[in-house]
């Protein structure tokens, strides 16, 4: 159960991983420079809050047990994708930050309830063993996600442009429309993300409360 759990909340962190700095570089910066360096600034808004919310969240295993830290932090990873799925192409940074702070903080709140619940589930003999599978099944889920995520993105965007750009269009209506349709596509994504999540809660209420 915690192996596949791992496996969605590797899935739907790639998505963000991925998508946020798109979002970025094509619909808000003017230049590849300053896409480049927002994007950097912007996504640490999400990694940093996963790594410091891994200490708090092996607090609360410790304390807890598995279940009650994996369902907080996978609540809150889903709450702030659908926040982000929200976003428009003039929704200012001030926004953005809060909505991945909370997505990182709840991906980091996973990281040690599930990893502890493999681990400790498997003989001391395979221990090594078993913490190998977290993080494989951890990149595989990554793997699949950004694989996924592209392969809808790309479909999405054609069927939305063949349906709303027609013979005729303008230039200057053809762009704006283009620059709609990559934003519908991206919150898109984030909502699966936020889907993925909730459904890991589904599998993580089956872990054991105490250790």
């Amino acid at each position: 159960v915690a192996i596949f759990a791992n496996f969605l909340v590797g899935a739907s962190l790639f998505i963000a991983i991925a998508n946020v700095p798109l979002f970025i570089n094509s619909l808000v910066a003017d230049t590849l420079e300053q896409g480049a360096w927002e994007s950097g600034w912007m996504l640490s808004a999400l990694t940093v809050p996963v790594a410091l919310a891994s200490i708090p969240g092996g607090w609360l295993t410790e304390k807890q047990g598995y279940r009650m830290p994996s369902v907080l932090g996978l609540l809150l990873a889903g709450t702030g994708f659908a926040l982000m799925s929200r976003w428009q192409i003039d929704t200012p940074y001030a926004v953005m930050i809060p909505h991945l702070a909370i997505t990182g903080i709840g991906i980091g709140l996973t990281i040690a309830p599930i990893a502890t619940a493999v681990v400790e589930a498997s003989p001391p003999a395979f221990r090594g063993f078993a913490s190998a599978l977290v993080l494989t099944f951890r990149l595989v889920g990554m793997t699949v996600g950004v694989s996924g995520i592209t392969t809808y993105g790309l479909e999405r965007a054609d069927s939305l442009t063949s349906a709303l750009i027609l013979p005729g269009t303008d230039y200057s209506e053809a762009v704006q429309i283009s620059m709609s349709i990559l934003m519908q596509v991206i919150n898109e994504t984030f909502i699966i993300a936020g889907v993925l999540c909730i459904a890991a809660v589904t599998l993580v209420i089956l872990l054991n409360k105490d250790k």
